[in-house]
């Protein structure tokens, strides 16, 4: 790690304040402004989760929480794995 700021090669913990840098789109669900808070509350080879702690309308079925899919692991044709967390979270001190 390099400060604060996540790098690739970090495998984030369960527990871990983090900040989001940057608005992230769950369209149709909701958006999460840049600014907000959460911990993360599970790391697996190909998942980040982000309990949040503002409320967020539309993420109710989440249970508040972000999620970061690896493309790897998921299949997913428009990945946002650890390199969208690097790119949208960082650490907080």
């Amino acid at each position: 790690m390099s400060g604060n700021k996540v790098v690739l090669m970090d495998k984030p913990e369960v527990g871990r304040r983090v900040r989001l840098k940057n608005r992230v789109d769950r369209y149709p669900e909701f958006s999460v402004p840049a600014g907000v808070t959460g911990t993360i509350n599970e790391v697996t080879e190909g998942l980040v989760s982000v309990k949040l702690d503002t409320p967020i309308e539309g993420a109710e079925d989440f249970g508040n929480c972000l999620h970061f899919y690896d493309a790897t692991t998921y299949g997913d044709p428009n990945p946002d794995g650890w390199d969208r967390f690097v790119e949208q979270g960082e650490f907080m001190a």
